[in-house]
């Protein structure tokens, strides 16, 4: 009994030792599987890392501030630079305005010529904005050259002058037709200005214009759409009129079968549907960018304002304020006066910082 106890005891050491190692060298299994798992995580989240760290950061700043360069360039082509526009007031037969009944009933035309510096020197609080240049972020000073304008002649008088005070003008992105730029600006009229005995007169206060303004950059992508489908509007009329002239020439109805003028008739009306669509195609092109013979382009040539555009007042009746149309306007470039350029000289003289000369780039 003895030596069965110490046998018996000798194998439950055994079994107790053997189950001891066992669970010993389990455990230190998955301790080094879970080192080795460590590791090879370790080793390959550090290759990542390093793999990243090689490739070179992508740096989109230089793109964006040159892409934000060209767009400030590009509305800033009026700085500086001088025109001379010419108000055609007066009541278009048939059109209905808010203006009094009595105004420019005879048909009778008010013609006012002023020369203007599209400065760029920003429109502040103490100069007053406008809600016509729909906010003041952008809005710059509009110099009326000698303070004056000239009213041209009729029969009963001459030409005269009369005072104009300096107002604003700002850029309205995407304001005009397709999405187009425009130019919004005023000036200040003290004093109404008739013919006399005229029954049309430019009102006192602000007078209003706009019109469409066009940056003439290096991109000709609106110019080589337009060329693509005036080529495509060619070949469709050439067609045209050959298959046109198959139907109707001597002879020519009788030599076809039934068969033959169903499909030339078909593909007659689909090219007058293609056309059309190519046209509308063409007319929104022509918006976007107009052809030169539209536009009135700087002396430098870097940009262009259309060569007709609106002329408006502002009448305020309690709450309600309406912008009833006087007329148009057409517009061109001149030469900067020697007068202006003298007195931008003195007050440069006159300035104790040292400042760089700016070049600026006209419409």
């Amino acid at each position: 009994n003895i030596n069965k106890k110490k046998n018996g005891h000798s194998k439950n050491g055994i079994s107790t030792t053997l189950s001891q190692e066992t669970t010993t060298a389990t455990k230190l299994n998955n301790i080094n599987y879970k080192a080795q798992t460590n590791g090879v995580t370790t080793m390959m989240t550090t290759t990542k890392t390093q793999s990243i760290q090689k490739q070179p950061p992508r740096n989109n700043n230089g793109q964006e501030q040159k892409r934000k360069q060209q767009q400030r360039d590009k509305y800033s082509l009026l700085d500086g630079t001088c025109w001379k526009i010419m108000w055609n007031i007066g009541r278009k037969l048939g059109e209905e305005t808010t203006m009094p009944k009595t105004w420019g009933i005879s048909g009778e035309r008010l013609l006012l010529s002023m020369e203007l510096e599209f400065a760029d020197e920003p429109l502040t609080s103490t100069t007053s904005s406008d809600e016509w240049l729909n906010g003041m972020v952008g809005a710059k000073v509009l110099k009326v050259i000698q303070h004056q304008g000239t009213v041209g002649p009729s029969l009963q008088e001459g030409s005269k002058n009369f005072k104009v005070e300096n107002g604003g003008w700002r850029i309205a992105k995407g304001e005009g037709p397709l999405g187009t730029d425009i130019i919004r600006f005023f000036v200040n009229v003290p004093n109404e200005v008739s013919h006399i005995g005229g029954d049309v007169y430019c009102p006192k206060g602000r007078v209003y214009c706009s019109c469409g303004y066009f940056p003439l950059l290096e991109d000709t992508s609106n110019s080589r759409t337009k060329e693509s489908l005036r080529q495509q509007l060619d070949e469709l009329g050439r067609e045209y009129e050959q298959l046109n002239l198959q139907l109707n020439q001597q002879g020519g109805a009788s030599s076809l079968s039934m068969w033959d003028k169903i499909v030339t008739n078909k593909r007659l009306l689909e090219i007058r549907i293609e056309s059309g669509k190519l046209t509308q195609r063409m007319n929104e092109a022509r918006v976007r960018e107009p052809d030169n013979s539209v536009l009135r382009k700087s002396k430098c040539g870097t940009v262009g304002l259309t060569r007709e555009g609106g002329v408006c007042c502002r009448i305020s009746k309690g709450l309600s304020t309406t912008y009833p149309t006087l007329g148009k306007f057409g517009i061109a470039s001149i030469d900067k006066k020697p007068q202006i350029q003298e007195e931008a000289k003195s007050e440069t003289d006159g300035d104790d910082c040292n400042h760089d000369t700016k070049n600026y780039l006209a419409p």
